[in-house]
């Protein structure tokens, strides 16, 4: 109960944490030509891939209070530098750049299980009737937001989740859906 409600806290500080300090990170930045235009899952799963190839997992250290999500602008900035050096947020907050810059309804989806070091971060994104999950370079498919927590808890438990977008007003905020 308590490991739980220190999850529940945790997701929402956490989202706080990563606006304050990620402040000076970029608000925006083009995407290149060959990802504009893109069709659905299979170019998300090619730029994934590409995207995948320059970037060096890194855990987020004591500066980031072991965790905080840099901005997307600011990812795809570093991928396109070759020094996108983050952990699964980094990763998943580049591809949001590109999926958000091509009109996809997308947000990132972190999860927290009972062994703390497993939790992960994906990117969740929805087009028409369906719901993808892209977690590094493996898309799923789902009817609803709803299919793919309840795949997540058949592995193992969760604590907790959240959703969250980088809005209008340039900051990470939760969100209840897509």
């Amino acid at each position: 109960m308590i490991k739980k409600l220190f999850v529940l806290t945790w997701l929402k500080l956490r989202v706080e944490w990563s606006n304050i300090r990620n402040k000076n990170n970029l608000l925006d930045y083009p995407v290149d030509e060959q990802v504009r235009d893109m069709t659905f899952s299979y170019d998300v799963f090619r730029i994934a891939k590409t995207v995948y190839n320059y970037f060096t997992y890194a855990v987020d250290g004591i500066s980031e209070l072991l965790d905080s999500m840099r901005y997307p602008a600011q990812c795809y900035h570093d991928y396109k530098q070759g020094l996108l050096k983050d952990d699964c947020d980094g990763f998943h907050a580049c591809m949001y750049h590109i999926v958000q810059s091509n009109g996809f309804d997308c947000a990132l989806l972190t999860y927290m299980v009972p062994k703390l070091t497993e939790s992960h971060t994906v990117l969740v994104m929805k087009r028409q009737d369906n719901y993808y999950k892209l977690d590094y370079r493996k898309i799923y498919t789902y009817n609803s937001f709803e299919d793919i927590i309840s795949e997540l808890e058949k592995k193992q438990p969760l604590l907790g989740y959240n959703l969250v977008k980088f809005n209008e007003d340039k900051k990470w905020h939760i969100v209840d859906k897509l």
